[in-house]
């Protein structure tokens, strides 16, 4: 497997990523920051890392091996350095184990009380026993985050990204789940593994409950040419889509990504915060989709296409793919789409990616584009529920009733998989929420001046409650709104998850 691929794992997948094995680091070299390369090896603080990402191993400071906050996006832990206690003890110290460091190393799953801290080396407890007092069963419905722990067919399993509706054990070596043991023995064990659950829960939590929400999909677009990756408050989304990489060239072949410092300044911040970025393929083209059509069309194109976007997700660090063809048509053109799909997902899914799509928000043409076979390839689906000409409002609550309605009830997308889209913008004089609201600060708990039509606040909870039933909410674009406490991002976030408003309209 290419580098970059072992890069991409080891960033999304921290928690494992550490060796339970020693390093020779005879040969090794200290660290120093400055002119390193990708794969180069070094030690530091008696632990060898490999640097993962070149470009950021040069810069210290926050990307220090094992110190710098944002560390582990760039390196990854290869293990204590042979001939060092330290690290090895140090894991056990956190147990009540009295085993010398050596026993610890190799006998790890009988020390799972050293999984109490599973957050730096998950993976030398991966075979602890005991029971699972604490450690709820795993639901296809539940939002799980990196630390969870669930239970499922008498094991017990640490998520080790955000995940939803993959069953433990079926995702393969290279999934989401960590099987951590049996939850049928007893022992000293149990208490601990116990203790590793609500450890690496709270830790979790306390460190990306703020961008979590709450369980809820929080997506976040943003397009290429804004710039400022400061201006987007990260605690607010759970998903950043990156808008656009154009459609694919006819044969597959697709375009340079636009204004890369900005999307790798955006991934930098929101993995720090536990956000997922995704790179968002397509969007509006007076229907004009000659490349996505031929690519689908040809076997061979797909693959190109498929293992192209592969080739992006790992150059940014990326969490996945957002397809944005608007819109495949009913027929052939859609069976393609159902097949462009299936490659995506044959590449993505292995190495732990996410794939969605943004579609219209009702009728069946073109909405039977995407048909209901291909539902099961997506991990969650947009509804574009915006931009209705055929009502003045252009995005109504009833409409947003409607499309979930049509999406979820009449063709059968799991209701944790409907994302509820949101505007931040008016219609028909296209206005920015931020826009309205300085020229008028009424504007933001109304929907109409009687000109122009959008979401104010008010209409913006009432959806999120809305979506709170379902998979989440979304919303073209974040740099519509404004920074202030009468942001519809902030109420767009509160209400998903049944919080009170922060901002309230007479």
């Amino acid at each position: 497997m290419k580098n970059i691929i072992t890069s991409s794992l080891a960033i999304a997948c921290v928690a494992f990523a550490a060796s339970s094995q020693a390093y020779d680091c005879s040969s090794v070299p200290s660290y120093a920051s400055g002119n390193i390369n990708t794969g180069t090896v070094m030690q530091h603080n008696n632990t060898a890392y490999r640097c993962d990402v070149g470009g950021w191993c040069n810069v210290g400071g926050p990307y220090e091996p094992g110190v710098g906050w944002a560390w582990s996006y760039a390196w990854s832990d290869l293990g204590a350095c042979s001939g060092s206690t330290s690290s090895s003890s140090s894991s056990s110290s956190s147990s009540s184990s009295s085993s010398s460091s050596s026993s610890s190393s190799s006998s790890s799953s009988s020390s799972s009380s050293s999984s109490s801290s599973s957050s730096s080396s998950s993976s030398s407890s991966s075979s602890s026993g005991g029971s699972c007092p604490g450690i709820e069963n795993w639901s296809a419905s539940a939002v799980y985050l990196k630390g969870n722990m669930v239970k499922h067919n008498s094991l017990k399993y640490e998520a080790q990204w955000w995940t939803q509706g993959e069953a433990p054990g079926s995702t393969g070596d290279w999934g989401v789940w960590r099987e951590k043991g049996s939850c049928s023995g007893t022992g000293s064990s149990s208490s601990s593994s116990s203790s590793s659950s609500s450890s690496s829960s709270s830790s979790s939590s306390s460190s990306s409950s703020s961008s979590t929400s709450g369980g809820k999909i929080v997506v976040g677009y943003t397009q290429s040419w804004r710039g400022n990756a400061s201006f987007i408050d990260y605690s607010k989304v759970t998903h950043i889509n990156y808008a656009f990489l154009v459609q694919p060239n006819a044969d597959g072949s697709i375009q340079a990504v636009p204004n890369a410092g900005y999307l790798h300044n955006i991934v930098t911040l929101a993995h720090a915060q536990g956000v997922k970025v995704l790179i968002s393929v397509g969007g509006w083209t007076n229907l004009a989709n000659g490349g996505f059509e031929s690519t689908a069309a040809n076997p061979t194109y797909r693959t190109r296409f498929a293992n192209n976007m592969l080739g992006v997700v790992e150059q940014f660090n990326l969490d996945g793919v957002d397809i944005d063809w608007e819109y495949p048509r009913p027929g052939q053109e859609s069976e393609n789409f159902h097949l462009l799909m299936v490659e995506l997902s044959k590449v993505l899914k292995p190495r732990g990616k996410l794939l969605t799509a943004a579609v219209v928000a009702l009728g069946d043409n073109p909405g039977q584009g995407v048909q209901s076979k291909t539902f099961p390839y997506f991990d969650f689906i947009n509804l574009m529920a915006y931009d209705n000409y055929g009502e003045a409002s252009h995005s109504s609550y009833n409409f947003a009733v409607d499309s979930l309605n049509y999406w979820v009830n009449q063709r059968g997308l799991p209701a944790h998989k409907a994302v509820l889209g949101v505007p931040f913008y008016s219609r028909p004089n296209v206005r920015t929420y931020a826009e309205k609201v300085g020229v008028n600060g009424s504007n933001r708990c109304r929907d109409t001046d009687g000109s122009d039509y959008w979401n104010g606040i008010p209409t913006i909870r009432k959806k999120g409650q809305l979506a709170s039933g379902y998979g989440g909410i979304m919303t073209w674009e974040m740099y519509h709104d404004t920074s202030g406490s009468d942001s519809l991002l902030t109420a767009m976030y509160e209400s998903v998850n049944g919080m009170p408003g922060s901002y309230f309209c007479n």
